[in-house]
């Protein structure tokens, strides 16, 4: 499996990316294996399992709590790419612990406007399926 990391501050736009990506691959025409749910307690986290060009693609949007993480990586193992959430606040950088994976990318979530920065880099995430 490969993983594309959301990577960032807690409110920088991980999961509003997540959902821009989400939105972007269905509009390419992904077809949905394992519909949306919602996750605990924010109203716009959620995971789901696409089929895009052939691969099946994991999303999963709750990576406040480092447990999350490594939960979504143990469920989606058989999928071809796990696009996860991670806050960055966490004492063991998930970051560096992916990093240790054959294919993965990191695309770290910064401070500001995040009405541009959330497009730009749900494309760039588009781009690496």
């Amino acid at each position: 499996m490969d993983i594309i990391l959301l990577s960032g501050c807690p409110n920088s736009g991980k999961t509003t990316t997540m959902n821009l990506v989400y939105n972007d691959l269905i509009s390419k025409g992904a077809t949905v294996v394992q519909s949306r749910v919602q996750l605990g307690g924010n109203a716009t986290d959620f995971e789901c399992i696409v089929k895009y060009k052939g691969k099946l693609v994991a999303m999963y949007s709750m990576g406040d709590y480092l447990i999350h993480c490594c939960f979504a990586a143990v469920r989606y193992a058989s999928c071809d790419k796990l696009i996860l959430a991670y806050n960055n606040k966490f004492k063991q950088d998930l970051a560096a612990v992916v990093a240790r994976c054959k294919n993965h990318i990191v695309i770290t979530k910064s401070t500001g406007n995040h009405a541009s920065s959330n497009q730009k880099d749900a494309t760039k995430v588009v781009s690496k399926i």
